[in-house]
């Protein structure tokens, strides 16, 4: 009841600093109305950054900056027009360390090294133990090493510039099967502790991992070429039940579709967050102002917008949104995930990051042809380059949509610096923020102007059943009728019906001699006299099948 009350006091009080800030940060463009402003994107991105703080007790966690983060956007929702606008509880459990340390034990004396906690371990009380080194923890690299009751330091990078090494390494958990007490893991390209979940609040990891920058694990790796290293670690933590919130805003259509556009994305943070993802909550508030502003008739579909609480700390909101919005969930036509909205782009050089000159790489992630193809064209349009299709894979705040069986999109680019203190305000720009927002309006636009049903029939989510019938009334022509041993018989798709478009490749053919061909047009050339069945297979965007067969005399 004291955690409620203190909570309840906490609030109040952000609601009052908040509304000042919200009462000066949309002077900047305000007389844009109707107009997608970089300038305002960026002073939302930097609003959401002071939030967080810098250092590395900054971030948007289950901590003050968190709530002051959540009743910022909630004001932001209401100035811009959004009706309904609300705050969503979700009760949770806090993992939360309270001190922790990494300390090089030297004759000479000690030296504690800037580090950070992985989230959802094991607290672990002062051990003093050697430091061994596994390279970046694969099989080879581990080797016969004897890390029984030592502490493993293992290098990290980022593949893609977003998932650690480690997740593909087995790195942890090798650790933990040779009896490892603890594991530092030490970013090769950032010099910046990162945060990271190794463990989640259903399980927590059983040791504890630390992570450090480039230059500190540089610094233990000249030491142990040196001598042995003896190394202190201690991590306490305190688990308490917490209440997060997220942030809902609505608009209302003209009725003509029953369905909703959903817009959204997390706002907590490791650390500063700019990138990730103060500038896709900046383009969540920046869409809904716009489409605030337009008039009512001409939407379609209603549209939900959400600021989602705690990806970071196993998508906390978004299972939550999923199962207290069960009423819309079969009415959502897409779940447009606004995250790592653009920045300028880093890349990789010998050990060394520098500025690409373009915009940060980005990929395309959705399970519809439709949606691909428009996010394609708005892309290039903006400029919003590099730019790759990642099939099948979901990421960012995808997942708990995805398995509710809702059409995704994201569009999203992460830096090498994702998850450290290095992610601050200065690596965006308005230009990319406003290029970015725009792509989206595009394709929010052209989803509504879809037929009724079009984007959830056609999407290829597998967690999702469509009502669907395969393609009917199938002929094809043969030429010539009679076929001569050793000259081609040529086929061609006559007639199919289907109620989506289907593809060239999705025509096969068999001559019924073992002989086979793709696409509309074909041909064969038979080598033995005799009658032969040959059999067109047409298949629409869900696999469903329909054929048509002639026999063929070939003398």
């Amino acid at each position: 009841m004291q955690a409620k009350k203190r909570k309840v006091m906490v609030l109040a009080t952000i609601c009052i600093s908040v509304l000042l800030v919200a009462s000066t940060a949309y002077t900047i463009g305000a007389l844009e109305d109707g107009k997608i402003s970089g300038k305002r994107l960026h002073a939302v991105m930097k609003d959401l950054c002071a939030i967080a703080g810098t250092g590395i007790d900054s971030g948007r966690r289950m901590n003050e900056a968190g709530e002051k983060a959540a009743m910022y956007i909630f004001n932001k929702f209401k100035d811009v027009g959004l009706q309904n606008v609300r705050l969503e509880p979700v009760e949770t459990t806090r993992w939360w360390p309270t001190d922790w340390e990494v300390t090089v034990l030297d004759p000479s004396g000690e030296e504690t090294l800037l580090s950070f906690p992985w989230w959802y371990s094991n607290g672990i009380e002062s051990v003093e133990a050697e430091l061994v080194y596994v390279g970046y923890g694969t099989p080879g690299e581990f080797g016969a090493s004897n890390v029984k009751d030592k502490i493993v330091l293992v290098d990290m990078k980022r593949f893609l510039h977003f998932i650690p090494s480690t997740t593909y390494t087995g790195a942890y958990m090798r650790a933990v099967a040779k009896g490892a007490r603890a594991v530092i893991i030490a970013d090769t390209l950032v010099d910046s502790p990162c945060g990271q979940s190794i463990g989640s609040l259903a399980t927590f990891a059983p040791i504890p991992v630390f992570s450090i920058g480039k230059s500190a694990g540089e610094y233990l790796k000249t030491l142990l070429g040196l001598d042995s290293v003896q190394v202190r670690v201690r991590l306490d933590i305190e688990v308490s039940p917490w209440t997060v919130y997220n942030v809902v805003g609505e608009l209302p259509s003209n009725g003509k579709v029953d369905e909703t556009i959903l817009v959204g994305g997390h706002y907590d943070s490791w650390f500063t967050g700019a990138v990730d993802n103060a500038g896709g909550d900046a383009g969540i508030i920046e869409l809904a102002r716009y489409y605030a502003n337009e008039p009512r008739i001409s939407r379609d579909r209603d549209m939900m917008f959400v600021a989602l609480f705690g990806h970071e700390f196993g998508d906390i909101g978004h299972k939550a949104f999923v199962q207290q919005h069960q009423d819309i969930i079969s009415k959502i036509t897409t779940f447009l995930d606004v995250d790592g909205f653009g920045s300028k782009g880093y890349e990789e050089v010998n050990g060394e990051i520098y500025e690409t000159g373009h915009d940060e790489k980005r990929g395309i992630f959705t399970f519809n042809p439709f949606l691909l193809s428009c996010a394609r064209e708005a892309t290039v349009k903006y400029n919003c380059l590099p730019t790759i299709y990642w099939e099948g894979a979901v990421v960012a705040d995808l997942g708990s949509f995805y398995g509710a069986g809702i059409p995704i999109f994201l569009l999203i680019g992460k830096t090498p610096i994702y998850h450290s203190l290095l992610d601050t305000a200065e690596k965006i720009t308005p230009n990319v923020l406003e290029r970015t927002a725009k792509a989206y309006r595009d394709i929010i636009d052209w989803i509504d102007d879809t037929p009724e049903g079009f984007i959830i029939s056609t999407d290829k989510n597998p967690f999702r059943i469509h009502p669907n019938e395969p393609p009917s009334e199938a002929y094809f022509v043969v030429i010539p009728p009679t076929a001569v041993v050793g000259s081609p018989v040529f086929v061609y798709f006559g007639f199919t019906y289907d109620d989506h478009v289907y593809m060239s490749y999705n025509c096969t053919w068999n001559f019924g001699d073992g002989g086979t061909a793709v696409g509309p047009i074909a041909y064969h050339v038979y080598m033995t006299p005799g009658v032969y069945t040959i059999t067109m297979t047409i298949a629409d965007i869900h696999g469903a099948t329909t054929t048509a067969s002639r026999e063929v005399v070939v003398q």
